[in-house]
């Protein structure tokens, strides 16, 4: 224990440093005041393809194109903010190419003054964990469309209507200004609101006239049987609940659940004035619908009493606002773009309307990042008036450069303010540093942890390695077996939850306090529970959903359609693509010199 390095020592520090920037797969850039690029390591201009001679000493802004700083800015914020910022980046690359990634930007004080003289700026990939987010949502649109395409199947009108429904939906949510998410969220919940009519025998369903009591039950029961059809679907959670609840009345009269006022999901009373207007308003075999007009008077007149009364006052006054007819107001096209969504389209007369191709689509996400876009600039930047010459392509700072890259306030911001989490271990098993931040993931005093073992942190009394298996499991053995970098996804489940942590072991050196060389192995973590956990969720979706709409087979029978072979046929190819869906690990992280 006596002969371990002081962990707070500067020396390690400095030791750390150096191997973080040479060997990490994070990108790292230092900028000042005026913007200058005064640090890049080589990772960063590796993975994204540049040149040192064409960055290193000119404005970030012109190595893109610009003639000023980007309009969501990371680094110009910190300087007006003199917070920490973060954002989700994508840059398109001089191949074409792209790239996401966490862009952090951390601001760098003067020790003396305490003002933000640079901003150091870190560069998380993200690309495979967005790129597999894209396919899943595309593959959770196209599982939208089958679902749609099963109650086309069993009758057009209810399929038309749903859409109507939709289309209002988004229209009336994005007028409130709720929100991407609830946008999204009332869209598709309005697509999806009269799923559960599938299992309603046609003559119950299109039966003209009023229904009797049995009948009527029957008619009740569907918006249960959306229910069932979405169950334990965590992707289609928010459009069972816009299902379940879009019968529900304010004055507490509804079915099935008899919620009343507020209770009830807002996107399910949204739905409901949609539902209201537009089942007013159709044409049914056995009646012409309502006047536009007729439709709104009534909408009125049932508001406090079956429609929320504050909504219906903002739905009159959109209507009135934009100047929407029956035809306006229900049309698709534009409110599934507003939401961010391609969805099939078909005309009244029912024939499938040709669309364009798959569009870059995104759910929205409850994360708090805006995403910008940085182009390339193959040309410009070699003329750029703040260039500093360069020599050999290795870097040239000033003084004051210089001076901060050697400073313990750099380095300590690189060390103790990123979401990173660093730890050095020996060939002993001793830990020799860990950062503030694993520390509070660990739950343990850094004291505690720098006083044993790597494998105490886990509560174990021997290496992870010597239990069955473990070798392959335990990073730094594997890089004092091998001597070279590894690269893992390490997961641990813990009160019935499952945490992911993308793990980086690199080998590296320091000076013991004899002055001898210790092998070590640094450690660099991130958490990527959220990402992981979600594409298990949709996995598990996927295949549940596979059993539920095979369920439904035996559930549609002539009886209960005239249509029932066209809708089996269906359900067989909605089943085909399902099995189809490429799902699987991924790996969050790619370094490229692995």
């Amino acid at each position: 224990m006596a002969d371990r390095p002081l962990a707070d020592s500067q020396a390690l520090k400095r030791k750390l440093f150096q191997t973080i920037v040479q060997d990490a797969p994070i990108a790292y850039a230092l900028i000042d005041k005026s913007y200058r690029v005064v640090f890049m390591n080589d990772h960063f201009l590796r993975s994204r393809k540049q040149d040192r001679d064409r960055v290193l000493g000119r404005k970030c802004f012109e190595n893109i194109g610009f003639g000023q700083p980007c309009h969501v800015c990371n680094v110009r914020d910190v300087f007006e903010k003199g917070a920490l910022c973060k954002k989700l980046r994508k840059e398109i690359l001089p191949d074409a190419s792209h790239l996401y990634s966490d862009d952090l930007a951390v601001p760098i004080r003067d020790p003396g003054t305490g003002t933000i003289e640079y901003v150091l700026q870190i560069l998380i990939d993200r690309t495979a964990e967005m790129d597999m987010r894209e396919r899943n949502f595309a593959s959770f649109i196209q599982i939208i469309n089958s679902l749609v395409r099963l109650l086309e199947e069993k009758d057009y009108a209810t399929c038309l209507h749903s859409r109507h429904v939709s289309a209002i939906c988004a229209k009336l949510t994005r007028y409130l200004n709720l929100g991407p998410e609830a946008v999204f969220n009332a869209t598709l919940g309005g697509l999806l609101h009269d799923l559960g009519k599938l299992y309603i025998p046609d003559a119950v369903l299109n039966k003209e006239g009023t229904l009797d009591d049995r009948e009527y039950a029957i008619i009740m029961e569907h918006p249960v049987f959306t229910w069932v059809v979405l169950s334990g679907l965590s992707s289609f959670k928010p459009m069972r609940d816009v299902a379940i609840a879009h019968h529900e009345r304010w004055d507490g009269k509804g079915y099935p659940k008899g919620m009343s006022g507020e209770d009830i999901p807002i996107e399910g009373r949204i739905t409901a004035i949609a539902d209201t207007y537009d089942a007013m308003t159709c044409d049914r075999s056995y009646r012409p619908g309502l006047s536009h007009e007729a439709a709104m008077a009534e909408i009125k007149n049932v508001a406090g009493t079956q429609l929320d009364p504050q909504l219906v006052e903002q739905f009159v006054a959109m209507v009135e606002e934009c100047g929407y007819d029956r035809d306006s107001l229900t049309d698709g096209s534009v409110a599934f773009r507003d939401a961010g969504l391609m969805i099939e389209e078909y005309n009244d007369s029912g024939n499938e309307l040709p669309t364009s191709h798959w569009e870059e689509v995104k759910a929205p996400s409850a994360e708090d990042y805006v995403l910008y876009v940085h182009m390339p600039n193959a040309q410009g930047a070699a003329e750029s008036p703040s260039a500093v010459p360069q020599q050999g392509g290795a870097a040239t700072f000033d003084k004051a450069s210089e001076d901060l890259l050697a400073s313990d306030e750099f380095i300590d911001s690189l060390l103790n303010h990123t979401p990173a989490m660093y730890t050095l271990v020996d060939e002993a098993w001793n830990v020799l540093y860990v950062s503030d931040n694993f520390a509070v993931a660990a739950g343990r005093p850094r004291s505690v942890i720098l006083a044993g073992k790597c494998f105490h942190i886990s509560d174990k009394k021997e290496p992870c390695f010597k239990e069955e298996g473990g070798f392959a499991l335990c990073p730094p053995a594997r890089v004092f077996a091998t001597g070279e970098k590894q690269r893992s996804l390490l997961e641990k489940e813990s009160h019935a939850k499952r945490y992911f942590t993308d793990h980086y072991a690199i080998p590296t050196e320091i000076e013991g306090p004899d002055g001898k060389k210790i092998m070590c192995c640094l450690e660099i973590l991130f958490d990527r529970s959220r990402e992981k956990n979600s594409q298990h969720a949709f996995e598990h979706d996927v295949k549940l959903l596979i059993k539920n709409v095979k369920n439904m087979l035996e559930e549609i029978l002539p009886e209960v359609s005239a249509n029932s072979h066209h809708i089996v046929h269906e359900i067989h190819r909605f089943c085909d693509y399902l099995n189809s869906i490429k799902i699987g690990p991924f790996e969050p992280l790619n370094d490229q010199d692995q």
